[in-house]
């Protein structure tokens, strides 16, 4: 069990580290703060994810160039497929590399690769070991008390989340039958949903995507006249 709730401490930091990447990313590209996060919370369950696997696949590897090719192969496969599988349960792409060369269906590139591949020998050969030393020596009662707390902030916000992006579907889909009446539309986005279209410039409706676009251009242009 106590093995258990250290990887699950592990994932939470990494996606921390991932949320803190992509919002620095992404703030410095746009010159201001953008919360990169699919969910509310400052961490991208993704990055988590990426490093459990690399821990648990490669951790006993020591060759950094075997580490840097295997990383980026076993993180590139996760990022295609929850890609895939966050436009089969909410009808849209979050990202889009089609403009990145060497890209495969815009839902992975190279650019991404190599971030990856340095990225998993880093945390497997320097960062982990560090880790792994500190957070062992989190007394057990702790580690439980931090393991309940953010299981039910994660649910929350995984709830709390899903339900923002049904919301935001139904919006454009009235938005479909109203075009024209964008700036009406508009009023009916509450915080989560115009965090996401400003965080994710690239999020594209699979069912609506005329409608995402008038929706966007009239956030731009409240966003100008503010």
């Amino acid at each position: 069990m106590i093995e258990i709730e250290l990887y699950f401490l592990w994932f939470l930091l990494y996606s921390f580290i991932g949320w803190v990447y992509e919002s620095m990313l992404y703030t410095v590209r746009q010159r201001k703060f953008i919360n990169r996060g699919f969910l509310n919370g400052p961490y991208c369950p993704i990055y988590g994810t990426g490093a459990v696997l690399n821990l648990l696949i490669l951790g006993r590897m020591t060759n950094p160039f075997l580490l840097f090719f295997t990383g980026a192969f076993v993180d590139c496969i996760l990022e295609y497929l929850t890609s895939w599988g966050m436009e089969q349960l909410f009808h849209a792409r979050w990202w889009d590399y089609r403009k990145y060369p060497f890209n495969l269906n815009g839902r992975i590139c190279l650019y991404g690769a190599l971030v990856f591949g340095a990225f998993s020998a880093l945390l497997v050969l320097v960062i982990h070991p560090v880790v792994d030393q500190y957070t062992r020596a989190i007394p057990d009662p702790v580690l439980h008390v931090i393991c309940i707390v953010f299981v039910l902030i994660l649910l929350i916000d995984i709830l709390t989340t899903v339900g923002g992006v049904k919301k935001l579907n139904r919006i454009l889909q009235d938005a479909a039958q109203f075009l024209g009446h964008e700036q009406w539309l508009f009023h009916r986005l509450g915080v989560q949903q115009k965090r996401m279209l400003v965080s994710f410039p690239a999020l594209i409706s699979t069912r609506y995507n005329q409608a995402l676009l008038r929706i966007r251009q009239a956030l731009t242009q409240r966003g100008k006249e503010e």
